[in-house]
């Protein structure tokens, strides 16, 4: 999301039109699966009392996953800029945030070289000073991905959009609970994750 100037009613034009041109010029296709989480969250859960680790989210382990993904394959950095595929260095991730003034996605810097819960401190003081709309500008451009959570509204799945400048942005809906054959085909209660990654055709293979 471009860095905003102005009154909250300039930030929600600049969003129409970026999110305009968006749709208009980056040909986007889905992909879509279920991650079974259940240790995860039993994991979460036992962390989540380490009063060290601050607010911690299921976002936060996503958003490093996700960077650890992007380090360990170069095309998931690739961004398509003025005819040219361009190689990220870096495994930044934006964290979609949403406020009373607008959407802003501040890139989180870094987090494939880091700790879990000095990732889940710069991701909340990002989130923070957004939503006081104070977004650090530095912040405000950069990565080639995004992550979008729409769990804690109780959404099922999110088709969400590619930020101009990146090549992808994952969905996050919320977590669901239903069974599912064991190995022996018997049932077994599972914790799923439903996620969404639109992608750049111009950048990947639909």
């Amino acid at each position: 999301v471009a860095a905003p100037t102005g009154s909250a009613s300039n930030l929600r034009s600049i969003i129409a039109r970026r999110m305009t041109e968006s749709k208009q010029q980056i040909p986007h296709f889905y992909l879509t699966a279920n991650a079974e989480i259940s240790e995860l969250l039993w994991l979460h859960e036992g962390m989540k009392k380490n009063p060290e680790l601050g607010r911690l989210t299921l976002t936060h382990w996503i958003a490093t996953a996700v960077s650890l993904a992007l380090a360990s394959d170069g095309l998931f950095r690739t961004i398509y800029h003025q005819h040219e595929w361009l190689e990220l260095p870096d495994a930044d991730v934006g964290i979609a945030v949403a406020t009373d003034s607008g959407l802003y996605a501040p890139v989180a810097r870094h987090l494939d070289h880091a700790v879990l819960g000095d990732n889940a401190a710069q991701i909340n003081q990002l989130i923070d000073r957004c939503r006081a709309d104070d977004p650090p500008m530095e912040n405000l451009q950069g990565g080639a991905t995004t992550v979008s959570n729409l769990g804690n509204h109780q959404v099922a799945q999110i088709f969400p959009i590619i930020n101009p400048g990146q090549s992808s942005i994952l969905g996050v809906g919320r977590t669901q609970e239903l069974f599912r054959p064991d190995d022996l085909g018997a049932p077994k209660l599972c914790k799923e994750l439903h996620l969404v990654l639109a992608c750049d055709h111009r950048v990947f293979n639909g």
